[in-house]
């Protein structure tokens, strides 16, 4: 493990920082919707880049391949795909300047009381006592892959199910069946035979 307190790591480690909350930054306080997803995915990389410098490799996938891949490239695609008035938007800016203001002094607030909880020592959450389980596994992403599938494998496929269950209804209420298509019958094409699909013709050159 990497110490801590080398002057490297927190160098590195400081400057990934910076580089998210600065980002952070950019993301609200910007009127392009697209530049504000963009520095909406930097501000995921920066984050796992710090979640690998803390040995949490798990999360750091997540944030790459499911923020970054999927939900970060969604935003993107329905902001580019959405015909916005940018005019408009930078016009309507400076109304919800108020409310921005109460949510950022209630978002600062929360994470004041608990800076200021953790130094004072004070218990602010009640710990969960968890049940570890000693095997002789080296990295974190085989730790949490054991542990999964075996203490909480019925949690996972209760959960499958549950996402299973989700696609087939979205499925099943956005399908609409039409009656003036022509659509593809996979049995009867492959019944076919050899004799009645193809026919030899002569061609006739004047």
């Amino acid at each position: 493990m990497m110490a801590v307190g080398n002057s490297v790591f927190d160098m590195v480690f400081y400057c990934w920082g910076l580089i998210a909350v600065a980002s952070s930054v950019c993301m609200v306080f910007v009127t392009n919707p697209v530049h504000s997803v963009l520095y909406l995915i930097l501000v995921y990389i920066c984050s796992a880049a710090i979640m690998v410098m803390l040995q949490a490799e798990f999360i750091a996938i997540m944030l790459i391949v499911v923020y970054v891949g999927a939900i970060a490239i969604l935003f993107l695609f329905v902001v580019m795909m959405l015909n916005v008035d940018f005019v408009e938007v930078e016009e309507s800016y400076y109304d919800y300047i108020f409310l921005g203001g109460i949510l950022l002094y209630l978002v600062f607030s929360q994470i004041g009381t608990i800076i200021f909880a953790q130094v004072k020592h004070f218990n602010y959450l009640e710990r969960q006592q968890f049940s570890f389980i000693e095997v002789n596994i080296g990295s974190n992403m085989e730790l949490l892959g054991y542990i999964l599938y075996t203490e909480y494998s019925l949690h996972v496929i209760v959960s499958g199910i549950v996402l299973l269950v989700a696609m087939v209804g979205a499925i099943v209420l956005t399908l609409h069946h039409r009656v003036d298509l022509r659509r593809q019958d996979t049995f009867q094409q492959l019944g076919r035979e050899y004799f009645n699909t193809v026919v030899n013709k002569k061609i006739v050159i004047n």
